[in-house]
């Protein structure tokens, strides 16, 4: 019986390349040969650990970019705020929305409300040059340029999760290439041929 589970699977497999690699001349084994039946564990393998990968890297709720951009946006409207709070005042009043602010001056709790603010500061500054800095970063090119970066970031990450849907697929695709092999169905076989204690180790 085919095992089921990852590792014994991948240890039958190494069982019967072992078996190959000593038996498949004298036996006449003509396809599902030990160098086919090598790369197809290879190829599981290799796809595996790169599914695993940017598996665990997918459940982190930002990508290492978005994080990175995240980081330059909060300072950004931290000092932004500040800078406009010396006329528009330090609470939230009717004047604020024009720089992105709609009910109240709290940071926004999430990164597309981030990224949307962000956005609009850019405008903001660019309509009322008055209130860069360059000195602290407050300027509409450097508000514009990580609004542009905060929708890379996020079409790339929507990428990577197709990325890791096909990668599923492929996977799945050289397992079950592995699968068609002719594993063991006993202890003491492979396919039609015994093996001997010293054959029953992978090369």
């Amino acid at each position: 019986m085919v095992a089921k589970r990852q590792d014994q699977l991948l240890a039958q497999g190494d069982l019967v390349a072992a078996a190959l690699k000593k038996h498949e001349s004298s036996i006449g084994v003509k396809q599902n040969t030990f160098s086919a039946l090598r790369a197809d564990l290879q190829s599981y393998r290799s796809l595996d650990s790169l599914f695993q990968k940017q598996r665990e890297a997918r459940k982190k709720k930002l990508t290492p970019e978005q994080q990175a951009i995240d980081v330059e946006a909060l300072d950004l409207i931290k000092q932004t705020k500040n800078i406009v709070s010396r006329e528009f005042g330090a609470t939230f009043n009717e004047s604020w929305e024009i720089v992105g602010y709609t009910t109240n001056l709290r940071m926004p709790r999430y990164l597309d409300e981030r990224e949307a603010l962000v956005g609009r500061i850019a405008a903001f500054l660019e309509d009322n040059p008055r209130f860069e800095n360059e000195g602290l970063g407050v300027t509409a090119v450097r508000a514009l340029t990580l609004h542009e970066r905060f929708i890379a970031a996020r079409s790339a990450a929507k990428d990577g999760k197709k990325e890791l849907i096909t990668l599923s697929s492929d996977r799945d695709a050289a397992r079950a290439q592995v699968k068609t092999s002719p594993l063991p169905t006993g202890p003491a076989r492979v396919g039609a041929f015994p093996l001997s204690d010293d054959t029953a180790r992978p090369a």
